[in-house]
This record gives C-alpha cells, structure tokens and sequence, in this order.
C-alpha cells in the first residue's frame, strides 16, 4: 500500500485524478493481499463453476493458488447451482479434463475431495476420477444407482507394472442421496483410513492399504472417466474442492458450509470488477 502526495490546491483537476490512481492501487493491494491469504496451501483445486470462471475458450479457471485449470470436453453448460452457478453435465459427453501438477500430486499420501451434485442420471457414473487407461494410480469418486456412493483408490503392483493393487473400495448402502437434489459428498484418505461424508456427516469408513503413487502423469477427471471411457455424469455439479490433507469432520463441515474456503470465489471473482466500476462511476 503507498500513497501519492498532491498538492490539491495548485492541481485541483489533476490532483482528484491523481488521488482516484491511488486509491485504485490502494484496493488492488488489498484484494490481491486477502484473495491469496485466503486461500490455502493444502486447496490444490477449487473449480466453483461460476459464470465468470469459465470461459469461451473452454477453460474452466482453478480458484486455487496454482492455476490447476481444466479444458471442458463435449459442451457443458453454465447453469444455476447450489452456490452461485454450476456446470450442467449432459450424462452422454461432457466432462472437464484437467492435466495434473506438482499441486495436485501432493495428494498422494492424503487427500480430500469435495463437491456438490444435483444428479438426474440413477445410475454409475463419475464426480472426479484421477486416471490415464492404464495401472497408474487410479481414484474413483462416484455415485451408483440407487443412492450408492463409492470410494475406490488403486495403485500400481510394484512386481507388475502393468497390474494395480486395490487399496480401498468403499460403498455405502442405497438411499445416501436423492435424484433432482443438492448432496455435498467428501471423501478423505490419511493412509491408514477412508472416509466418506454426506452433508457433513461420515456414513462409512475403512482400512487402506499403502499409498497413491506420487505421478505428474495421471489426468483428472470431473464428470467422465477418462474422457472417452464413460460413466458420463447426468446432472449438475457444484464447488469441487480437491486437498493435500484430510479434513476434519468438523473441516468437512464448514466447507459443505462454504465457510472453510471463506469467500475465496467472491474476492477473486468478483471484487476487483466491483471496486474498478465504483472508481470510474465517481469520475
């Protein structure tokens, strides 16, 4: 934050314009200061899907401090969600393809993954999968018909490259979730446990067995798998969140809230465009 003296009197015009620069950079420190405080090192991906975070060109903007955007595949639509807007996948081509990094490959020995869903579709089909075709480190986050949610994370067979191990497999009984409905379902890994929780509530546990392997190769996923391999999501998905740590159940409950994340999407999205338009309105 800085200030530019003027002398109002000899620069009377000059000196209010003068004075409007400043208090410009004055806001852009402080925005760009809270957006960025606010934003966690452990968040590697924070997609809300509104409007102003995706774009023509099909990039879908990451709210994260890295930049993890993804490119949508088939032609989702910008649509009203559960916070904001959502992306309204049509459950036969649609999908947001997003290469891994550095960040995203921190999730490797913990990690949570968040997101609310207004599925149509009752039957198998992907909120965010981590995949490349092959036995490379594989995380399934989907819901079946009838309500089930499953939790599946594999890894490669170090005597077999070409053959993974099952580390967790984890399915809730029927009923978890309602078609036409907003859900907020998370999921975390420690290493030793995997949880899953529905508003905010865990519904099932259990053991794993070792650790994902630490790859910068293995795309993610949200809404499909793999891309042209299907499970295709029919429906509305909303705020996906993914960690490099294990939320709390009483984390999990705030970022179902929306309070974990504190208003990361309104400063980034939002404030910046507000402010400069208040500036030039009192011209």
């Amino acid at each position: 934050m800085f200030f530019t003296l003027v002398n109002y009197q000899d620069q009377k015009k000059g000196g209010k314009a003068m004075l409007k620069i400043t208090v410009v950079f004055v806001f852009l420190a402080l925005i760009c200061s809270v957006s960025f405080a606010a934003a966690p090192d452990e968040l590697v991906l924070y997609m809300s899907f509104d409007k102003n975070t995706v774009n023509a060109d099909k990039t879908v903007i990451d709210l994260s401090k890295y930049g993890n955007n993804g490119i949508m595949l088939g032609a989702p639509k910008v649509a009203a969600g559960h916070k904001g807007e959502a992306l309204d996948f049509n459950g036969a081509s649609d999908g947001v393809e997003i290469k891994t990094s550095d960040s995203l490959a921190k999730t490797a020995k913990q990690i949570s993954m968040e997101a609310w869903i207004f599925p149509r579709l009752d039957a198998q089909i992907e909120i965010i999968t981590k995949w490349d075709g092959v036995a490379n480190g594989i995380i399934h986050f989907e819901i079946q018909a009838g309500g089930i949610i499953r939790y599946c994370m594999r890894r490669v067979d170090p005597a077999n490259a070409a053959a993974d191990i099952v580390m967790v497999d984890l399915k809730t009984p029927g009923g978890k979730f309602k078609l036409n409905e907003w859900t907020h379902i998370a999921e975390t890994y420690d290493g030793k446990t995997a949880r899953i929780y529905v508003n905010g509530a865990e519904v099932l546990n259990g053991a794993c067995a070792g650790e994902m392997r630490d790859n910068k190769d293995t795309k993610w996923w949200i809404g499909c798998l793999y891309g042209t391999q299907g499970r295709w999501f029919g429906g509305l998905i909303d705020e996906v969140r993914i960690w490099s740590k294990v939320l709390t159940p009483d984390e999990v409950k705030k970022a179902m809230d929306g309070t974990l994340v504190s208003n990361i999407a309104v400063e980034k999205e939002n404030k910046l465009p507000t402010v400069w338009g208040q500036l030039k309105n009192d011209q």
